[in-house]
């Protein structure tokens, strides 16, 4: 989990990559928080908060994703968001 977490945060750190195809994996993330938070180490959460926060970096960058369908931009931002508060809370 480590290393996926790792490359996650690697390629949406790269300037040329379309970060919108790790956006898409939000909604999965959400899911798999809302059920696994409570057991991941505190280790894992610092990864996936870093993670999150590159790629809340990169959203506040357009309005618009880049590659991204009509109105799917907003619905991935919030699934960031929501992300971010289960994280957060934890």
């Amino acid at each position: 989990m480590r290393a996926a977490i790792a490359d996650l945060t690697d390629l949406a750190s790269n300037k040329h990559y379309d970060f919108v195809y790790t956006m898409r994996s939000m909604k999965l993330f959400v899911d798999f928080l809302e059920v696994h938070i409570d057991r991941l180490s505190s280790d894992c959460k610092q990864r996936l908060t870093k993670l999150l926060d590159v790629l809340q970096e990169k959203s506040r960058e357009a309005d618009h994703f880049p590659r991204a369908e009509k109105g799917e931009s907003r619905v991935l931002k919030k699934a960031l968001a929501d992300a971010r508060l289960i994280l957060f809370n934890s």
